[in-house]
């Protein structure tokens, strides 16, 4: 009988520690399972997110594309003001890039003045690549007007 006291207290010790390991087990997976639905909440928040930032960003894009086309049919006007320059109606003029800007300059190479930085941006790669066109058409005693034109790769501006 004594034998059979200690093995049901064996017994009993043996059911209880498992039924720890069993609940301690429960508490984990619980715990994994209340992250993982968080971490699904926050996925699919930031898939909302992210689709609501590529929406706006096709609005912005189209937006873009539809300036850069307008900008690149009709060109860009730039005053600059006239220091007693040399320069006549008609006159092409070049960018010079020096030290991160882009310089308008002559074609005797005299420095006029520094391209808008926003315009530098925007068509860094026309400027870069030479498909671009500066052509004065204007010169009185205060301003030079400039038109600033974007070459097709494929056609003549003129």
């Amino acid at each position: 009988m004594k034998n059979r006291n200690i093995d049901s207290e064996i017994l009993n010790k043996y059911i209880n520690n498992k039924q720890s390991q069993i609940t301690y087990l429960d508490n984990i997976k619980n715990d994994l399972e209340s992250r993982i639905k968080k971490e699904k909440e926050n996925i699919e928040k930031n898939i909302r997110k992210l689709e609501k930032l590529k929406f706006e960003n096709s609005l912005i894009q189209d937006k873009y594309n539809s300036l850069y086309r307008i900008v690149k049919e009709r060109g860009v006007n730039i005053c600059i003001r006239n220091h007693s320059f040399n320069i006549s109606e008609w006159d092409n003029l070049f960018i010079k890039s020096y030290k991160n800007k882009n310089i308008i300059i002559s074609k005797k190479g005299l420095e006029l003045e520094e391209l808008d930085l926003k315009i530098s941006n925007v068509f860094y790669r026309e400027i870069q690549s030479n498909l671009y066109s500066l052509i004065v058409t204007r010169v009185d005693k205060r301003f030079i007007k400039v038109k600033f034109l974007i070459k097709d790769k494929n056609k003549s501006i003129l």
